[in-house]
């Protein structure tokens, strides 16, 4: 198994069932299991095997001494939970499933294929694509989906009411022992395994035909997730220490007698003076009474003379602060390129062309056009052949399946070129009428009419020479033209 992480869970080899994969009991469901359970246990097996390295004094239990949180730089599934909390890459997230989740399903048909087949499946999964699609989607987040196939029988036909999504901190898959196919999932140290009639399995990014996959936060965890979680420690700690000009009094102990025979302590005096000369106020200390022997007057001088003010300049936290949040920008820059995408995508560039961005933008396009591909791929072999194959047979494999649209409009700009030369352009809408579908291009953009009907362009008038005539309006044709002189 190719190894991206020492954490990685082993696929479970098993003997498939002899018969394959035997058709589901009506009304079979299981209850879906408790999360961070089972799988705890191989990865802390991994743990003690490899070990890891982390800075901050390598502490295993809390490297970056966040509280309540355990190993953050560990490649399990309740780090990349932890790291989804990241706004950055929570915001490049979106990018990718928006993108995704606006798309259209179509159905493609096999040349022959009987009409009803393709209605069942249209009403059983039309409704299902959204949720079916969001829960697919965080195989991008921990490498691979698995889902229990939920079925019932309805007018006499088998029915998947939904793919129900199972933890993947508890999910086991199971592989054949002779083969290493894919046959089934097992969710729990001990609950029996589903084979495929019971249920499927998204992986993405698995090398080699592995099966867990591998996760998209994979690429951002060690290298800009690490130094992040560095940085916003070395941060909190900078916040602790002494900075900015701070004013030190220093006083006798104890208490001194004023003028008026009022006792007062030196330490409450010089607490009012500080909080005083921190709002920019002067500070004025009482002289204590001087006693009438000399004894005691020369103890009470002794005493004022001991009361000091002193400013320390300790510096100023900003040039650190300022390299700390480069830093941190610089992370949140490898966070988008981490998850496949331009980090002018989703924050402020300073320089930059728009080629340069359409550019990026054609390259996020096609990647979210390829993930909704292998979606839509494994949906239909593990799903839609299986109703298919259940209900009309072994020969309706395959009669039926699942097309994306294109998720980037390749027309568009030759679209939007036409328009503009049909409407503005007199002297080549005529070329335009004869050789393009105008009607076409415009149901296409949207170009709305006002009685609902199909746009006319009027084919321009010429005369005799070849020469357009333009109406200057209300006028004739001889009127309206342009006279030259020779």
């Amino acid at each position: 198994m190719p190894t991206f992480s020492p954490y990685m869970p082993v696929p479970e080899e098993v003997v498939a069932p002899a018969n394959g994969s035997p058709k589901p009991k009506e009304g079979e469901e299981t209850g879906r299991q408790d999360y961070y359970q089972t799988i705890d246990r191989v990865y802390g097996q991994a743990i003690e095997t490899w070990g890891y390295g982390c800075p901050n004094g390598n502490n295993r239990s809390n490297p970056c001494g966040f509280p309540g949180y355990g190993s953050l730089y560990m490649g399990r599934p309740s780090t990349y939970r932890f790291m989804l909390d990241h706004p950055r890459i929570r915001q490049v997230r979106a990018q990718v499933w928006n993108t995704i989740l606006s798309g259209e399903w179509s159905w493609e048909v096999r040349e022959g294929t009987n009409e009803a087949w393709v209605e069942l499946l249209k009403d059983m999964f039309d409704c299902q694509r959204l949720t079916t699609l969001i829960d697919t989607l965080r195989a991008l987040d921990y490498g691979h989906a698995g889902f229990e196939k939920v079925w019932e029988v309805r007018d006499g036909k088998w029915w998947m009411v939904r793919s129900k999504p199972l933890a993947v901190d508890t999910t086991g898959i199971m592989i054949d022992k002779a083969t290493g196919d894919f046959v089934g999932l097992r969710y729990g140290p001990t609950a029996d395994w589903l084979n495929k009639s019971k249920c499927w399995l998204f992986t993405y990014d698995g090398e080699a035909g592995e099966y867990y996959g591998r996760s998209r936060l994979e690429n951002i965890r060690s290298t800009a997730w690490r130094d992040w979680l560095d940085a916003a420690t070395d941060m909190f700690r900078l916040s602790e220490k002494i900075s900015g000009i701070i004013p030190i009094i220093t006083t006798p102990s104890g208490s001194y007698t004023d003028s008026t025979g009022k006792t007062t302590s030196w330490s409450s005096n010089a607490i009012a003076a500080i909080k005083a000369l921190r709002t920019g106020q002067g500070v004025w200390f009482p002289t204590a009474a001087l006693p009438d022997q000399r004894t005691a007057d020369n103890l009470a001088l002794a005493k004022i003379s001991l009361v000091n003010i002193d400013v320390k300049d300790f510096g100023s936290h900003a040039p650190a602060i300022a390299g700390l949040l480069e830093r941190m920008q610089h992370d949140e820059d490898l966070m988008f390129a981490g998850y496949l995408r331009s980090a002018r995508t989703g924050m402020q560039s300073k320089n930059g062309s728009r080629a340069d961005s359409e550019q990026h933008t054609d390259t996020d396009t096609t990647d979210c056009e390829i993930v909704d591909a292998l979606i839509a791929e494994a949906f239909n072999k593990q799903v839609v052949d299986d109703v298919l194959t259940l209900n009309f047979g072994e020969q309706a494999r395959g009669a039926v399946y699942i097309k994306p649209a294109k998720l980037r409009d390749i027309h568009r700009e030759v679209d939007l070129k036409i328009i503009d030369a049909a409407l503005n352009d007199p002297e080549l809408r005529q070329q335009y009428l004869e050789q393009v579908a105008i009607d076409t291009i415009n149901d296409r953009r949207g170009v709305p009419t006002l009685d609902g009907k199909d746009m006319v362009l009027e084919a321009v008038p010429t005369d005799t020479t070849g020469e357009t005539l333009i109406d200057s309006g209300g006028g004739s044709e001889e009127e309206g033209s342009t006279q030259t002189e020779d």
